[in-house]
């Protein structure tokens, strides 16, 4: 509960600050970064005689109850730490129902105060614009979703990664990575000609004291079965096999019907493995 002043003097306001950025692009490099976000924050309790008691910052999206500092900071206000909630913009704290509900009860029961700097924050419509915030995110999403299928159509990558052994060239079509390469042409020769499993296979290149694709990480079988299961081994890359749905709960993935793949192929070959489909032994045709 908040404190109750018993002496004449007037009491200084107890605040929490709260920055949020959405992706790490954004912590370092964005005019509204965190850095920024604090900066402005401190300046704004300094002006109002606040004493800062609490520092909360993230990256997270503002739709998802998955973040961590802000599921803190509501016990923290819960538990009487503080008087008031300062963020950047009311966007920073929600742009989603759910957060946006969680926020509203518990400083309503702990009658915790809640202040932007960039904008006025009026808790009788705070969950309404929350929920407009959630909405307009959701239309952007849609809009560049429907921009990468364009780019996908014309058989350029339009997200950063691709399957090991692949790479994007400067005009986004996929092509073979040859450093990479050999490992995957190593890969599918222990599977068609050795007849290795995928356990086999992973403690060979252990052994070997070949490198994976991401620096550090150790070969293992799962990691081989979806090597001689991906497609892209056959020469095209596709896109659009699942689509990805923000909730409240966090992000949905559901399957596509493969009928809304957008295949992209790419400049190099890989010739088929065994015939029964578990993967393409790549060649250099």
């Amino acid at each position: 509960m908040p404190r109750t002043n018993t002496n004449s003097q007037p009491e200084t306001r107890r605040a929490a600050i709260y920055a949020r950025v959405s992706d790490k692009s954004q912590a370092e490099d964005d005019k509204t970064s965190i850095a920024e976000q604090l900066s402005d924050m401190e300046a704004h309790c300094e002006e109002r005689g606040y004493a800062i008691t609490a520092r909360y910052q993230e990256v997270g999206r503002g739709w998802s109850k998955s973040r961590p500092e802000f599921q803190r900071m509501l016990a923290d206000a819960a538990a009487g730490c503080f008087d008031t909630i300062v963020c950047w913009k009311s966007d920073r704290l929600s742009r989603g129902m759910y957060p946006a509900a969680a926020l509203m009860e518990v400083v309503e029961a702990h009658r915790i105060g809640l202040e932007a700097v960039m904008d006025a924050i009026d808790m009788k419509t705070f969950g309404l614009m929350a929920a407009i915030g959630k909405i307009e995110l959701d239309n952007f999403r849609e809009r560049a979703s429907m921009g990468k299928r364009g780019t996908a159509k014309q058989g350029r990558i339009p997200v950063s990664n691709v399957p090991d052994g692949y790479r994007i060239a400067e005009d986004r079509t996929p092509e073979v990575d040859e450093e990479r390469a050999e490992v995957i042409r190593r890969i599918f020769r222990h599977y068609v000609e050795d007849g290795l499993g995928a356990p086999a296979i992973a403690a060979a290149l252990a052994d070997d004291g070949v490198p994976t694709a991401r620096p550090g990480a150790s070969w293992h079988a799962t990691q081989i079965n979806r090597i001689l299961r991906n497609e892209a081994y056959r020469g095209t890359w596709w896109y659009g096999k699942a689509r990805h749905t923000a909730t409240d709960a966090g992000t949905s993935v559901h399957a596509q019907p493969r009928e809304r793949w957008i295949g992209c192929p790419s400049r190099r070959s890989w010739t088929r493995g065994r015939g029964n489909g578990r993967g393409c032994c790549a060649s250099g045709g």
